[in-house]
């Protein structure tokens, strides 16, 4: 396959095919979930659907928190994999309100500022999960690293792309 690079104000005759890419959509429904002072605590969200993940990207659609940059958050996929999505970041600020974080955004979340409302990059990349099956418990494992000030996890979602794995497939050695 041949590179095609295109400028801005710049036109090609090259002809393309795109094909569109499925997401399939988690959302967790419980809940609130209290995040308590010097405390780690998690949600479990059960993906029964199994893909090869090829993306993956977390909304953090309402965290409230009045000191958010003592809060800590983690992806952890169904095979124990956990990916560091923020690590103290945001200072004294408050909340995460519809806050996506994925491998596309064109700012990382330890350059962003609180109130998280906008798309991010995590602090380590999802990529660590390209090619695992979805299936299974998936957590979101928070921190709150220091007094004072405590928060709730009102809701959030995964959301993923990829390739359909057939049921009564093994991946791996056998």
């Amino acid at each position: 396959q041949a590179a095609v690079n295109v400028s801005t104000n710049q036109t090609t005759t090259q002809n393309f095919n795109l094909t569109s890419v499925a997401v399939y959509n988690f959302d967790w429904t419980s809940e609130p979930l209290s995040i308590p002072d010097r405390d780690t605590v998690y949600t479990e969200l059960e993906v029964n659907d199994n893909y090869a993940i090829n993306s993956v990207a977390l909304q953090i659609q309402n965290l409230t928190h009045s000191y958010i940059g003592d809060v800590s958050i983690w992806l952890e996929s169904p095979w124990g994999e956990r990916v560091l999505i923020s690590e103290r970041n945001g200072g004294s600020g408050d909340n995460m309100i519809n806050c996506q974080v994925d491998d596309f955004a064109g700012q990382s979340i330890v350059n962003g500022s609180a109130p998280f409302t906008n798309h991010y990059l995590p602090e380590e990349s999802f990529s660590a999960y390209t090619g695992d099956p979805s299936r299974g418990t998936w957590k979101l494992v928070l921190y709150d690293a220091a007094n004072q000030d405590q928060g709730t996890l009102v809701d959030w979602a995964l959301r993923l792309t990829g390739v359909e794995i057939p049921e009564g497939y093994v991946q791996g050695q056998v």
